[in-house]
C-alpha cells in the first residue's frame, strides 16, 4: 500500500508540473461566424527550431481536417499564422546533488 501511494503522489506531481509548463496564447475575432469558413491555409509558420515547423503544420492539419475544413494552398477562407519560441533556463544545483550515499 505505502508504494502505491507513493506511485500515486510521483503520477500527480508529473501531471502538475506537465500543465504548468506550457504557456499558450490564442487570439480570435469573439463575434466570427465559423461554421461558414472551410477553406485554410498556411500564412506562416516560425520556430526557432525548424524541426518544429512541420510537426506543428501536421498537428493542426490533423484537427481542422476532422472537424471538416479542408487546406488549400495561397489563399483560402482563414489564414493560419503559427509562432511558437522557446528559451533556455539556468538550473541551480546544491552542493550535495549528486554525491551519492557514502559521501557526506
Amino acid at each position: 500500500m505505502n508504494r502505491s501511494f507513493a506511485f500515486g503522489i510521483a503520477i500527480l506531481i508529473a501531471l502538475c508540473c506537465a500543465g504548468v509548463a506550457q504557456e499558450v496564447h490564442t487570439d480570435h475575432d469573439k463575434s466570427a461566424n465559423f461554421e461558414r469558413y472551410h477553406t485554410y491555409y498556411w500564412a506562416k509558420v516560425q520556430t526557432s527550431n525548424p524541426l518544429w515547423q512541420q510537426r506543428i503544420q501536421d498537428a493542426v492539419d490533423k484537427d481542422l481536417q476532422a472537424k471538416g475544413w479542408q487546406r488549400s494552398e495561397g489563399s483560402g477562407d482563414v489564414a493560419l499564422t503559427a509562432v511558437g519560441s522557446a528559451h533556455d533556463q539556468q538550473e541551480y544545483q546544491t552542493f550535495y546533488h549528486g554525491l551519492g550515499s557514502w559521501r557526506w
